[in-house]
């Protein structure tokens, strides 16, 4: 285990979003049968999963004068077992002209987003909650697949039963808080209605999975569930929270307290 990160420098938050996604995916990896790379050139982790956030490259620092090269020897292996991934580019990430590459290769420009962190010593011990909300950690199977169930609605996929091979993977990764990995469920007068998940690795405190289901949008809700989230992470020792923003997550996290520290692009393959 990593030594706590007490330092909200960019570089040091900067590179503690780079490692916290990829002990994550290793965590996942673990779980899912991935083959894992790790090298201080390339970061990658090939899964079975369809998925494409479980086969993912974190970080890359490829050769200049062999770059194509090195590109399709990178996506060599996930092409073959024909499964959806993620380019990462983090701030680390080399050559500068890596993305117009990855384009030139097939890949899809998914954007770009802020990476934030924030100094959990400054976040209050106490907050209101909207009227009629609880949150509380994923403790059973029968909240993960509630857990599991919102999260899916949230980002607008199919509302069908969840497959039995995601329940048995979530399951694996394990519940409760003795686990790096804990979950978050928002129940609204009883109802689930919102999830956030924090990850424990690399000495600071991962903020994940942060989504309310459409009905449930503008009461303060993803901000609530993220800041008991946030709160628990503090109490377990940690000084540092990280994430990667989205476009509609962005003003949540402001009005936590993050700030943000990089920008970081994404290309995808199949997904």
């Amino acid at each position: 285990m990593a030594e706590v990160l007490f330092s909200t420098g960019v570089p040091a938050i900067t590179e503690a979003i780079e490692q916290n996604l990829a002990e994550l995916l290793f965590y996942f990896g673990a779980a899912n049968n991935a083959t894992i790379t790790n090298t201080h050139r390339l970061i990658a982790v090939l899964s079975d999963s369809d998925d494409a956030f479980c086969n993912a490259v974190v970080h890359s620092r490829l050769t200049p004068e062999r770059l194509d090269e090195e590109i399709l020897t990178v996506l060599a292996p996930f092409q073959r077992r024909n499964v959806p991934m993620i380019w990462w580019l983090m701030p680390s990430a080399a050559p500068p002209e890596l993305g117009k590459r990855l384009a030139r290769h097939g890949l899809r420009y998914r954007g770009e987003g802020p990476g934030m962190g924030l100094d959990l010593t400054t976040l209050p011990r106490r907050r209101l909650a909207p009227e009629g909300l609880t949150v509380e950690l994923v403790r059973t199977p029968a909240a993960l697949r509630e857990w599991l169930y919102v999260s899916n609605v949230a980002y607008g996929y199919a509302r069908e039963p969840i497959e039995q091979s995601v329940i048995d993977f979530e399951q694996r990764l394990g519940l409760g808080e003795k686990r790096p990995y804990r979950r978050y469920l928002a129940r609204l007068y009883g109802r689930a209605v919102a999830t956030a998940a924090i990850f424990l690795g690399a000495g600071v405190a991962g903020l994940y999975n942060v989504a309310t289901i459409p009905q449930a949008r503008r009461h303060g809700i993803g901000s609530y569930t993220s800041f008991v989230a946030l709160r628990e992470a503090r109490k377990a020792g940690y000084c540092v929270s990280v994430l990667m923003a989205s476009a509609a997550g962005y003003h949540v996290y402001t009005g936590l307290g993050f700030r943000e520290y990089c920008r970081i692009r994404s290309f995808a393959w199949r997904a």
